[in-house]
């Protein structure tokens, strides 16, 4: 109907977290929605979160925790598409900050098997000599080759910029 028509859900916010913030949505290969997001302020600081739903978004399933960090935020998800060794993989990254809440790194997590279960992270941005970069604001994408791209924004210098990884990011 060109949009006319909307079906809510609502989604209950998770035990012991005050905020559910930065909600991303991807669909798998299989056709479940992969709701990516971030529970705020909770105990030990804030957790990046994926709920799946088998039913097209009419429910959720529990969260899987990925992360939990005080300086963890703004989320951003992928699933690769492409034919090859890791199609289905189902990347999720996020920024984290330093003690001050200073963004500095910008970290990857994947999952093969519908974000039941998760990869340790990983840091995607270079490292400068200081100690860190001023990451910020990261998006991912997986090209039609299956190679996955993560660009984001160094604060202090005010750049862009773009990271490859031509194994799924492992």
């Amino acid at each position: 109907d060109g949009g006319l028509t909307w079906a809510c859900t609502r989604m209950r916010i998770d035990s012991g977290f005050p905020f559910l913030v930065d909600p991303e949505l991807v669909f798998d290969t299989q056709g479940n929605v992969q709701l990516v997001y971030m529970a705020a302020f909770g105990p030990g600081g804030n957790s990046i979160r994926v709920r799946r739903s088998i039913d097209g978004g009419v429910t959720f399933g529990k969260p899987t925790a990925i992360s939990l960090d005080p300086g963890d935020d703004k989320p951003k998800a992928a699933v690769c598409r492409a034919p090859v060794a890791h199609q289905g993989r189902l990347v999720v990254t996020w920024m984290r900050g330093d003690a001050a809440l200073n963004p500095r790194e910008i970290l990857a997590a994947f999952s093969d098997d519908q974000g039941k279960s998760w990869s340790a992270p990983v840091t995607v941005n270079e490292v400068d000599a200081s100690g860190g970069r001023e990451a910020f604001a990261a998006d991912v994408a997986f090209a039609s080759d299956g190679d996955l791209f993560v660009m984001w924004q160094d604060q202090a210098p005010r750049e862009v910029w773009c990271d490859r990884s031509a194994d799924g990011g492992v």
